[in-house]
């Protein structure tokens, strides 16, 4: 069983984050179990003894892991899973990440340290116990023996104090916490040493993913931020920039009788049409939507299911440059909140899948506000009198850099602020030269983004953007005292209802100051064909943390 200093009272519940479909060769996924190259099947796996679920919960029972639901259907081996993406990693290195989102196109190879069931408990992948400390700031964790990577080397205490360790390399130490020191209890088992406790240490550190140490240092960064070395169900086989990456059945993986697909594809394809004739048509196994149009088409469709859960919604906002534009008063921030129809926009530019917002949060967070005091409505004469205000009486100019993705929201905030006095010019970069803007933060006033949530809770995101030890936005944001210490007052709070209280004050903080412009909210739609069980993006808490080994075709 897995101990705990803390029970934990948050139950985090994830949400995907990825986008897109594509074509892919038309397979037949119903191999009979009894012709795969020697895998074992069905029966020959003790189910009783690997987690069979529980029909109440769902859960597997033990303290492990995979969490297979009962989806109606016998497991089968074989079958090559098409999953079409809107757009391929072009990095698949963790470490180099300012986010969490790189899993879903690594799952097949790297696998977390535990994953997040429906009922909000974390359970042991790689890891097989953990013991949280608050009093001592500490977070011990200790390794499964036995495991190796599919370059045979071991997974151990060293090989995950050397991945911790590299986060600090690559300045997204953020994205675990911020660890003071890592240090080897013994040979399975890391200690993370911190400055204080952290009620985030679960949903960061836990979905980190191990790779080779040896793979690392043989070929160095650049070689692994398209090679994914791990320990998981899958070996990488075929890499294509931009096109395409290949995974397969790895036969000695430490799971005994897992996984059950041949192999995984992810295809890259960003047209909704071509999405939805793909997995109709049966080209590809796995899409999401967000286009409200498709949306609708695909809730007519008997072939494929909708397997959407959790909270869900990306937030598309603008970032500003609150150092050094006219930006930093907030009076400008406000009136460029009133000259939006947000409420339009999102109509327009989802097709009728989303709504405007006022603020960084979705239903089901604890920083939601059912009653914002400052919903910005639609109003033009507003934002002029504000502009007036801050002195800006004939509004100003600025140039807008994004990228071909996001050109019909440019070319909307456009529209809307010319009307107020606030003119811009748009220019459009590849998306290489958006993300780096983005990471860097060296933007003329603004620049457009989005999130996916992926908990109750926006502190680590905020962190991550707009705190004073931020890994992106570093050269446009003014860190304001008052925000950083709701950054750092909430992390260190252990009882729900106390948390639940100071996430509201954020977010009516928030709400009032706009250190970002939230714009509106967009649902992702996830559909598999309708052979396809326990892809488990409903068990595990999100499309970063799937478990592909689970999945199968009947």
């Amino acid at each position: 069983m897995l101990k705990r200093m803390l029970s934990m009272i948050l139950a985090l519940t994830m949400a995907a984050a990825i986008v897109g479909c594509a074509p892919g060769s038309n397979n037949d996924p119903s191999m009979d179990p009894d012709i795969t190259d020697g895998a074992p099947t069905p029966t020959e796996i003790n189910l009783e003894d690997s987690q069979i679920k529980d029909t109440d919960t769902g859960l597997i029972e033990g303290d492990w892991v995979s969490k297979v639901y009962d989806d109606g259907a016998e497991p089968q081996y074989g079958g090559d899973l098409i999953y079409a993406v809107n757009g391929m990693m072009n990095n698949y290195l963790p470490v180099s990440q300012t986010g969490l989102s790189v899993g879903i196109q690594v799952a097949p190879a790297l696998e977390p340290l535990a994953r997040q069931g429906r009922d909000g408990e974390w359970y042991g992948v790689l890891a097989e116990d953990w013991t949280i400390d608050p009093e001592n700031a500490t977070l011990t964790i200790k390794l499964r023996e036995g495991i190796k990577f599919t370059d045979g080397t071991d997974l151990n205490a060293e090989v995950a104090k050397f991945v911790f360790d590299l986060y600090y390399d690559f300045g997204c130490q953020n994205t675990i916490c911020s660890p003071t020191e890592v240090t080897v209890e013994d040979e399975y088992t890391v200690v993370m040493h911190f400055e204080e406790y952290n009620n985030s240490w679960e949903e960061n550190i836990f979905c980190t993913r191990m790779f080779s140490q040896k793979a690392y240092e043989e070929n160095g960064p650049d070689w692994c931020k398209v090679n994914c070395v791990g320990t998981g169900p899958f070996i990488q086989d075929e890499y294509k920039q931009g096109t395409s990456c290949k995974w397969v059945r790895n036969e000695n993986y430490w799971q005994e009788g897992l996984p059950f697909l041949d192999s995984i594809t992810f295809v890259n394809m960003s047209d909704d049409a071509t999405k939805l004739s793909s997995i109709v048509n049966g080209d590809c196994h796995m899409v999401e939507f967000s286009a409200g149009t498709y949306v609708q088409r695909m809730e007519s469709e008997t072939g494929v299911k909708d397997i959407t859960s959790g909270i869900t919604g990306t937030i598309n906002l603008a970032i500003l440059d609150t150092i050094d534009s006219e930006f930093a008063d907030v009076k400008v921030r406000q009136a460029a909140m009133y000259a939006l129809d947000r409420d339009s926009m999102a109509i327009a530019l989802t097709e009728n899948n989303g709504y405007g917002t006022c603020q960084p949060a979705v239903p089901g967070m604890y920083s939601y506000l059912e009653d914002p005091e400052y919903p910005y409505e639609y109003d033009p004469e507003k934002a002029k009198e504000l502009l007036t205000e801050a002195g800006y009486p004939n509004g100003f100019s600025f140039t807008l850099s994004t990228t071909s993705r996001n050109e019909r929201i440019a070319v909307s905030i456009q529209s809307y602020f010319e009307a107020v006095g606030i003119d811009i010019d748009i220019k459009m970069v590849d998306s290489n030269s958006h993300q780096e803007m983005g990471q860097t933060g060296d933007i003329d006033r603004m620049w457009l983004g989005g999130a996916t949530f992926s908990s109750v809770s926006p502190i680590s995101w905020l962190k991550r953007n707009w705190g004073k030890d931020r890994t992106r936005n570093r050269n446009c944001t003014y860190v304001d005292p008052v925000f950083q210490n709701f950054l750092d007052v909430e992390p260190t709070l252990t009882d729900k209802d106390e948390r639940i209280a100071k996430l509201q004050e954020l977010g009516a903080w928030m709400n009032e100051n706009l250190p970002f412009l939230p714009l509106y909210i967009s649902s992702t739609h996830t559909y598999t064909s309708s052979d396809l069980y326990n892809t488990n993006y409903t068990t595990s808490g999100g499309a970063y943390l799937w478990s592909p080994e689970c999945a199968f075709f009947a």
